[in-house]
C-alpha cells in the first residue's frame, strides 16, 4: 500500500468516530423537528422563536463551535496521526481525534465537560412536550448537520495538504512516543 493512501485511511479511521456521529444524531433529530412542524400546533410565536433558534444554532454551533473550532482541530489531529502513527492513538484513533484524551489539560476539561452537558441536555430535552421538543431538535441539527459538513471539509482540505498546526497536545507529549 503506498504512503498516500495509508495516509488517507489513517486520518479516515481518526475522523470516522465524529462523523458518525454527527450523522446519527442528525438523522435521529430531524424527524423530531418535521413532526412540530407538521403537527399544525405551532403559533407566530413558536414559528417565530424557531427561525431564530435555528439562526443561533447555525451560528453558535455550526460556524462558531465546529468550523472554527471542532472541525480544524479533528483534521490536525487526524493527519498528525496518519504523520506520526503512534500505535496507541492509532488503535483509539477516533477518541484521539474528538480530544477526549491525549490533549492539553485544558482541551480535556472542556471537551468531557461539553460531553457530560450535552448528555444532560439531551435527557432533559427529551421530556419536553412539541412543538418545543421539535423546536430545540431542529436547531441542534442544523448546528449538527453544518459541523459533519465543517469535519468533512477540513478532512479534505487536509488531504490537500492544508492542515492547521496541533497546539494541543499535552506539554509532556512527544511526538515520536509510542
Amino acid at each position: 500500500m503506498n504512503a498516500q493512501l495509508q495516509r488517507f485511511l489513517l486520518a479516515l479511521w481518526g475522523i470516522s468516530g465524529l462523523v458518525w456521529i454527527l450523522y446519527r444524531a442528525v438523522l435521529r433529530l430531524s424527524p423530531m423537528a418535521i413532526e412540530a412542524m407538521e403537527q399544525g400546533a405551532m403559533g407566530p410565536g413558536h414559528w417565530a422563536f424557531l427561525l431564530l433558534w435555528v439562526g443561533y444554532m447555525g451560528y453558535a454551533e455550526g460556524w462558531k463551535g465546529f468550523h472554527k473550532k471542532v472541525g480544524p482541530r479533528t483534521a490536525s489531529r487526524a493527519f498528525y496521526l496518519a504523520e506520526k502513527r503512534p500505535i496507541r492513538h492509532l488503535i483509539f484513533a477516533p477518541i484521539f481525534c474528538m480530544a477526549l484524551y491525549h490533549a492539553s489539560r485544558k482541551t480535556l476539561i472542556v471537551r468531557w465537560a461539553l460531553v457530560i452537558g450535552i448528555i444532560t441536555l439531551v435527557v432533559l430535552i427529551r421530556q419536553l412536550p412539541q412543538p418545543w421538543r421539535g423546536i430545540i431538535d431542529a436547531g441542534v441539527a442544523v448546528g449538527l448537520a453544518m459541523g459533519l459538513c465543517s469535519v468533512i471539509y477540513f478532512f479534505i482540505r487536509g488531504l490537500r495538504g492544508e492542515v492547521e498546526e496541533l497546539t494541543d497536545l499535552p506539554s509532556w507529549a512527544s511526538d515520536t512516543s509510542n
